[in-house]
């Protein structure tokens, strides 16, 4: 009886792994969705775009990019939660997939690692501190000198309570014990404009927000949060080369699909996205934006998440920004 019943256990299996590798040979058949947690025209939706356009070059069926915007991308990432792991529904998650994790709690109504599977990273980017160049310090030691002789007298704008830059910059705070005010704004060039016309001395931001200026004079690029230099501000040296070790802090991207999505399409999803990103026209808009290209296997970047949940935990701790 016991012979038998173990026979039938692994007919099953052996069924039931052909089928999924049937299933991830003809896959896709149809066309995919990709959910996008913001607006189109932002940094997210721009290489979002760019993933859906090389995914749906490489499979030969369309990939709709679905932007659904609120509650910060917590909707977006819900709808995908709830999808059908099929393959067909993925989601591109950014930072604050992770970070609002932190600001809601047990008010979320995903779990970003129990209710997603993994699939790959796409991209990371730094943030950039950045003051008016008239503001006399040239790196970021000289900065965090300058607010210990001014304690509570210079300000920075962000993009809003609870941003990946609001936090990078708590965590600046805490790293260099400096008191410096956060100013938040609706959206990203509220502050660039802000620190141009004097009204405060620092923002902190993605790249693509103050390039432009960076490059016609009206903002200085003092330190950037990646672990090496980025390429299109090559002479900014990073917050570790400035002394303060292990402040690696990036605005991030990755491609992640409905838990119980088999793993035979999350592979296949995963190697044709790797291959098509390393397309020369891509690479080079990822650098435009100020990004590089950052792939990894599911396992990988779930241990990243995992990571990410603990380096965002603490900054949100140190912010006091709560969501209730």
């Amino acid at each position: 009886m016991h012979y038998l019943i173990n026979v039938i256990i692994i007919s099953l299996l052996i069924n039931t792994e052909t089928f999924n590798t049937a299933f991830s040979q003809e896959y896709p058949t149809h066309n995919i969705r990709l959910i996008v947690p913001f607006a189109t025209g932002g940094s997210t939706d721009i290489f979002a775009r760019l993933v859906g356009q090389n995914l749906s070059d490489a499979f030969k069926q369309p990939v709709i990019i679905d932007n659904k915007t609120g509650a910060g991308g917590n909707l977006a990432a819900t709808l995908a939660s709830k999808a059908i792991p099929d393959g067909y529904t993925i989601f591109f998650a950014g930072s604050p997939f992770i970070i609002n994790a932190n600001l809601y709690g047990s008010l979320l109504p995903y779990n970003p690692i129990k209710d997603f599977a993994p699939i790959t990273l796409i991209a990371k980017a730094p943030q950039v501190i950045t003051t008016h160049p008239s503001l006399p310090v040239k790196n970021i030691n000289e900065l965090i000198n300058l607010s210990k002789l001014n304690p509570g007298k210079i300000s920075y704008g962000t993009g809003g309570v609870g941003t990946s830059n609001h936090l990078v910059g708590e965590l600046l705070k805490a790293a260099a014990a400096i008191d410096i005010i956060h100013v938040p704004f609706k959206g990203g060039v509220g502050p660039a404009i802000a620190v141009m016309s004097g009204e405060i001395e620092l923002i902190v931001s993605g790249p693509p927000t103050v390039l432009p200026f960076i490059k016609t004079g009206r903002l200085k690029a003092i330190a950037v949060t990646s672990n090496t230099r980025s390429s299109i501000l090559p002479n900014v040296k990073t917050m570790i080369e400035s002394g303060y070790k292990n402040f690696e802090i990036n605005t991030w991207y990755c491609i992640v699909a409905p838990s119980g999505t088999s793993k035979a399409i999350i592979e296949k999803i995963r190697v044709t996205l790797i291959k098509a990103m390393e397309a020369p026209l891509v690479q080079r808009r990822l650098m435009d934006e100020g990004a590089i290209s950052a792939y990894s296997t599911p396992d990988e970047l779930g241990k990243f998440l995992l990571s990410e949940l603990e380096i965002w935990g603490k900054a949100v701790k140190l912010s006091g920004a709560k969501i209730e």
